[in-house]
């Protein structure tokens, strides 16, 4: 296999040494226009979050290994659902991608080593191809897949590399030898799809790389952390030593799964630690001004009526989607008296333990 070509571009550094702190109500006021909350119906039960889509004012969330699909104002649609051994079912759904001008979504089956292709007006199963490379996240862009590994994945550890590209019937590229601290690493979805190119972060890295359509690449951004966890790239280091390092040693690491860019700003965060969990410190990056703040999220030293999401999962053009994993854990905002009346405010009181998540949308303001 060849590999990609490089591009000469200018890397454009986001120097976290330089952020200003938002409170989480000022970003949500100043820096957005007013939210939009979706709450979904619960007539299906969700469970964990892997993905959201948004197409045609429909969202596709990935649960349970099923894509499930509710309008624009939360009501439940439809279920695509083909789990099991037989023809045409998969084991696990571990990704998908809506593709609109072939009509389909694409669903990623990594322990049967398979692509499902879905109808996107039906849901129905069109049918399945071989994956090349078993890989749990991959993208189509243009005639290309693009396939994030991980270590061994390709059955080759004298060659394991972090991405590997294919035309669906046989392998094209290959790029970014595998460091040592990634070895032993537990997979995030580190791979997230554009127009004609996908944004790649390699775990732990500090870079966000454009891989195109062409079979080109670039370094895009770095993201200049003070002490961060790339810095033992070449040490081999398992997943339970990364915790204790993020715990007790104040090392970080750039979030792959939550580097969402928009195009005016990227919303992104960092893996850190203390002696008692894992928590992600979220900031925000102007690209038009080059600015970087971080937004400081669970501090509530007055009245809020608007809360930051607990994740970030989609973009499409200048515009965010996220979710509230549960509305009924911020019901304690509203027993200290912390919460101002308002849309949020009423969600979170008509909510109960075990609802659907709510979801959110937002832009960045000019």
């Amino acid at each position: 296999m060849k590999e990609l070509k490089r591009l000469t571009c200018k890397v454009e550094n986001i120097d976290l040494s330089n952020s200003k702190v938002l409170t989480e109500q000022d970003f949500m006021h100043n820096y957005v226009t007013e939210p939009n909350y979706i709450r979904l119906d619960n007539s299906v039960p969700l469970g964990q979050i892997e993905k959201i889509r948004k197409y045609k004012n429909n969202f596709y969330i990935l649960s349970n290994d099923k894509i499930y699909i509710f309008n624009g104002k939360g009501k439940y649609l439809k279920t695509i659902d083909h789990k099991g051994h037989g023809r045409n079912e998969y084991i696990v759904l571990r990704d998908f991608q809506i593709l609109p001008k072939e009509n389909i979504i694409l669903g990623i089956d990594d322990k049967e080593k398979k692509i499902f292709k879905f109808s996107l007006r039906t849901g129905k199963c069109l049918g399945t191809m071989d994956e090349i490379v078993a890989s749990p996240f991959a993208r189509k862009i243009g005639k290309y897949y693009i396939h994030s590994l991980l270590y061994g994945n390709d059955a080759n550890l004298e060659d394991s590399h972090l991405i590997v590209v294919t035309d669906g019937k046989k392998t094209i590229a290959k790029q970014f030898s595998m460091p040592p601290i990634i070895e032993h690493a537990i997979m995030e979805n580190n791979i997230y799809e554009h127009s004609h190119y996908a944004t790649f972060i390699p775990l732990y890295s500090d870079t966000v790389y454009s891989i195109n359509d062409n079979l080109t690449y670039y370094p895009k951004y770095v993201v200049k952390q003070k002490k961060s966890l790339w810095s033992k790239k070449n040490e081999k280091i398992n997943s339970n030593q990364v915790i204790k390092m993020l715990q007790m040693q104040s090392y970080t690491y750039l979030s792959p799964e939550t580097f969402m860019e928009t195009k005016n700003g990227i919303i992104f965060s960092l893996k850190h630690g203390d002696k008692y969990a894992i928590y992600n410190k979220h900031y925000l990056y102007d690209k038009v001004k080059r600015n970087i703040y971080e937004i400081q999220t669970g501090v509530y030293r007055e009245k809020i009526d608007r809360i930051f999401p607990f994740s970030i999962s989609f973009t499409d053009d200048n515009s965010f989607y996220g979710y509230y994993r549960d509305m009924s854990d911020y019901k304690v905002l509203l027993k200290y008296g912390y919460l101002k009346n308002g849309q949020l405010f009423d969600i979170i009181k008509e909510s109960k333990k075990g609802d659907n998540p709510v979801l959110v949308e937002f832009k960045l303001k000019n």
